[in-house]
């Protein structure tokens, strides 16, 4: 193990999670069927992104067309469109995008996607590991209030791994958080979610 086994040190920790997950996973059916799930999952994160980029794209194009005197950028539009449509404004976006990348972001992954292939499996330790909060797992099920629990209380007393968040953010910074999370579901997603919470 001296020598990370030929492993460059810095990507030795993505070699202990191949190993973990071919020891958790030694039927080969079993290692396949989560392979195609992976690829699934990336391709449409994938063509995802790329819609994204092309409408930004387009969005730069007819920017260009603009007067010059516009102080607004495309990006801005965009999230004020988003905030307009939701109960968040575009200053509790934009904060809670960073408040969730400097303390959510490590154990709920970049975006919100989780850091698991299926959050719904135990992990070798017998825990939960952190569910996605991209409106693709069960948070769009909960109301603010239950979500500001969660947060606040964290998951380790229903065996998850979440610490409790109340000594470390304040109610705004979980507002904030909140609204960033909920700014990440689909319009179909949010609209569900908003018909049973409010």
């Amino acid at each position: 193990m001296r020598n990370f086994n030929g492993v460059p040190k810095d990507h030795f920790h993505l070699f202990l999670k191949e190993c973990e997950w071919r020891f958790n996973s030694s039927d080969p059916k079993s290692q396949l069927k989560q392979l195609n799930q992976w690829v699934k999952v990336k391709l449409a994160s994938y063509l995802g992104q790329t819609l994204i980029l092309l409408l930004l794209l387009t969005a730069c194009e007819k920017q260009d067309k603009l007067p010059q005197n516009t102080n607004e950028t495309v990006a801005d539009k965009l999230l004020e469109k988003i905030a307009n449509e939701r109960w968040f404004t575009k200053q509790q976006l934009i904060a809670g995008k960073q408040v969730f990348a400097g303390n959510c972001a490590v154990c709920h992954g970049e975006g919100a996607k989780g850091t698991v292939a299926d959050w719904k499996q135990r992990l070798s330790n017998g825990k939960y590991p952190p569910p996605p909060l991209d409106g693709s797992a069960h948070a769009w099920h909960h109301s603010l209030s239950v979500l500001r629990r969660s947060i606040n209380e964290g998951g380790q007393q229903i065996g998850g791994t979440m610490p409790a968040m109340k000594n470390k953010l304040n109610e705004v910074q979980i507002t904030n958080v909140l609204a960033y999370i909920t700014s990440l579901w689909p319009d179909e997603t949010y609209q569900r979610w908003a018909k049973i919470n409010h």
